[in-house]
């Protein structure tokens, strides 16, 4: 067993700007409702907290959190005006839950500090990503780590262009995992250019590992394979000025073996059956 094996033992996924950065506590620590009124608050509490981290989730990830009683929480905090319900077409379920600004302020309690919030549903709901977000939530809560910290990228300033993981996630025995979704095969310089910016999270010591999950086995075959490639990965840079501007090869980068062992790569065939 190696040492990721070890750190995510019992955790595989199918189971069950910068004012925002900090590490949030996994939001199914620390409930110990006894009473069906403690059990219910507790409900609402976490699925509150769980959309202030992430912006906005799907009915079937609050059953796989609170069970099939979900919707009908969802249903009760949105007669209280802490949640609201936002159509997507592309969904079974044809919506996605956000929260209120007095939902926020609640969820915000728990939480160990301050952050940012997009209430307004068309700067973050975006069609071409919810499915990729959806499936970012499922993954982490199947892992249950102590601590994680998504990257939303409607709210992360980019750094100097530098590459930032989907999330970053803290296992029981303080192993640190880089975790990127890959739904969408990558090709040429997109993918030159991602698989050197995830060289960067164990590079720095940043994560201990950085795995890619998706539901396509060729996928993750063909990054492995481009990862692994004797003859290196390919840097790019841009030349030229204005509307002329085009990506041209620059160097080749030969990435170290210890850092090759340091990607998992998870096939989940099922990922988008248990998140839309």
């Amino acid at each position: 067993m190696t040492a990721l094996d070890e750190a995510l033992r019992g955790t595989q996924p199918g189971g069950g700007g910068s004012s925002r950065k900090q590490h949030h506590r996994n939001p199914r620590a620390g409930l110990g409702a006894t009473t069906p009124l403690d059990r219910a608050r507790a409900h609402e509490m976490r699925l509150l907290t769980w959309l202030a981290q992430w912006g906005y989730t799907s009915r079937a990830i609050a059953m796989h959190m609170v069970g099939r009683k979900a919707t009908a929480i969802l249903r009760r905090l949105e007669g209280r005006h802490l949640v609201r319900a936002v159509a997507v077409e592309t969904l079974r379920d044809g919506y996605v839950w956000m929260l209120r600004p007095d939902g926020f302020a609640i969820a915000q309690s728990t939480l160990t500090r301050s952050f940012s919030y997009e209430f307004a549903p068309e700067k973050c709901v975006k069609s071409s990503y919810v499915r990729h977000h959806l499936a970012t939530q499922h993954v982490v809560m199947s892992y249950d780590p102590v601590e994680f910290y998504p990257h939303i990228p409607w709210l992360d300033a980019v750094v100097s262009g530098e590459k930032q993981p989907d999330c970053e996630m803290t296992m029981r025995d303080e192993t640190s995992v880089a975790l990127e979704i890959e739904l969408t095969q990558k090709h040429g310089r997109e993918l030159d250019m991602a698989l050197i910016g995830a060289s960067r999270f164990v590079e720095f010591s940043r994560s201990h590992f950085c795995i890619y999950v998706s539901h396509s086995r060729a996928l993750l075959d063909n990054y492995r394979a481009h990862l692994e490639n004797r003859h290196g990965v390919q840097h790019w840079t841009r030349q030229g000025h204005g509307a002329a501007r085009v990506w041209v090869p620059d160097r080749i980068e030969h990435i170290p073996r210890d850092f090759i062992e340091r990607f998992d790569w998870r096939h989940l065939p099922t990922l988008f059956e248990q998140v839309l």
